[in-house]
């Protein structure tokens, strides 16, 4: 039969611990910046997992934000620590997709996360993540 001492102990052992046992979470500002032209939407995605990177539908959340000037910000909130990429692009003609040329360039702008640099194709999900902790700022600047 055990004391009640090793109960005791044992509450306090799940007590001190069980709030551990929480993702905590965060925040995650992106900034927006170059906007050449001041209509349409922005449309930030964030993703998660590397294998839908950036993929669209496959996002952990989205977001479409009307264009007041030449940059956005938008804070995602309650976002559990781990690892993020972001994909950006300027909905400038509201056709909610990403308008590209015969060869499948973008003719919108774009951006990503880290800067994350662009050959030939989207960058890989290793190229554009983060490690969100607490808070974390992510400033995109859009290519062209």
């Amino acid at each position: 039969m055990k004391s009640l001492s090793t109960y005791l102990f044992i509450v306090a052992v799940f007590v001190a611990f069980g709030g551990t046992a929480y993702a905590q979470t965060g925040r995650i500002t992106v900034e927006v910046y170059g906007i050449d032209e001041i209509k349409g939407h922005m449309v930030i995605a964030l993703y998660n997992r590397a294998e839908d990177f950036p993929e669209v539908d496959k996002e952990y959340i989205v977001v479409r934000i009307k264009i007041t000037g030449k940059s956005v910000t938008h804070t995602f909130s309650d976002i559990p620590g781990g690892d993020y990429a972001i994909a950006v692009y300027h909905d400038s003609n509201d056709s909610g997709e990403i308008d590209t040329n015969f060869l499948g360039i973008p003719q919108e702008g774009y951006g990503f996360s880290r800067d994350a640099p662009v050959i030939f194709s989207a960058p890989d999900f290793e190229d554009a993540s983060f490690k969100l902790i607490d808070h974390s700022t992510v400033n995109i600047h859009l290519r062209y």
